[in-house]
């Protein structure tokens, strides 16, 4: 499995929740290349969403297996206002807070607790990596 990200976010904080996810993706990545999921998934997809009150109705969260089965789809909020005053270390982090709740929302799509456990643990490390150095 592989983990995409891209977000739909507001103008005034794209810059920096690009930086995020480019700093998150490629440590997400290497730990993920060493497991091993009963599930064929192909691809983790994870999009923020860090929009201001004003354009957020629009933009719901999802979370969906493509219809091949074959990616794990999800569209997870993160507080626009929080984000913006945050130092990039606390962003990195409130995008992997975002990450660790599209795994929560795993369980409604039938992903097993083993592949649940194991991307935690590549989350857990990934943490480690970025944020407990």
């Amino acid at each position: 499995m592989k983990l995409w990200m891209s977000g739909e976010n507001e103008g005034d904080i794209g810059n920096d929740a690009r930086v995020a996810r480019n700093v998150i993706e490629p440590v997400v990545n290497k730990f993920l290349e060493s497991q091993i999921f009963f599930e064929k998934f192909e691809k983790w997809a994870f999009m923020s969403i860090i929009l201001s009150e004003k354009f957020l109705p629009g933009f719901p969260e999802v979370a969906k297996i493509s219809s091949k089965g074959k990616v794990l789809e999800f569209r997870v909020k993160i507080s626009h206002g929080e984000f913006k005053m945050a130092a990039p270390l606390v962003q990195i982090e409130m995008t992997l807070d975002a990450m660790e709740r599209s795994i929560d929302m795993m369980k409604n799509l039938k992903v097993s607790s083993e592949s649940q456990r194991q991307l935690r643990v590549v989350l857990s490390q990934a943490r480690k990596s970025l944020i407990d150095k």
